[in-house]
């Protein structure tokens, strides 16, 4: 059974503007949640699947020792799996490594966190076979996110073995949201 893409995490200055971008649009979303350090909101249109997270970090923030500023953009894709061990298993050899607060998320959601060398997002794995099941041949909010050649090579995205994630002779990001492409920096700067 093949991995699906549960999300995609964005940081963003407003997520009041951003709401605002998507039901301008006519695109439902949720309503904005205030939480300690942030707020946020999601938007999948009532596809169940392949949404986006939107985050706002509250003003004088610091996100894991990086201004602001510099945290801005993709902060990592939610990917959903039916085993997470055996998930792991299969990508050892591309080397994607696990972060350290895997261990208490695991343990208590079922979920850990990947990072990489050179990757500038994360990578949430969580266990669900029947989301994995459910939405195999949909499609979600989020159609397609293609990674730049030049940054990532085919062997590291195709280890995720999800159809969504793809590596493109592309100078930029570029993602497909409803059959609307954007380059992720268009998107972002859209909404922001």
């Amino acid at each position: 059974m093949r991995n699906c893409l549960d999300h995609l995490c964005i940081i963003v200055k407003s997520v009041n503007a951003v709401k605002e971008f998507f039901n301008n649009r006519g695109v439902k979303t949720e309503e904005i949640k205030i939480k300690e350090e942030a707020k946020e909101f999601y938007v999948d249109n009532n596809k169940g699947i392949a949404g986006i997270r939107f985050v706002e970090l509250k003003e004088g923030n610091v996100y894991k020792g990086f201004p602001l500023e510099d945290v801005y953009g993709i902060h990592h894709f939610g990917l959903a799996v039916t085993n997470i061990k055996e998930f792991l298993k299969n990508i050892e050899d591309v080397a994607w490594y696990l972060h350290p607060m895997s261990i208490s998320t695991y343990e208590s959601s079922k979920r850990v966190w990947l990072s990489k060398e050179g990757a500038p997002f994360l990578l949430e794995i969580i266990e669900d076979p029947l989301k994995c099941s459910n939405f195999s041949e949909k499609e979600g909010f989020v159609n397609e996110i293609f990674f730049p050649e030049s940054n990532f090579d085919n062997a590291l995205i195709n280890s995720l073995e999800t159809k969504e994630l793809k590596v493109a002779n592309l100078s930029e990001w570029r993602i497909r949201v409803e059959d609307n492409f954007f380059t992720i920096e268009d998107f972002y700067d859209e909404i922001n």
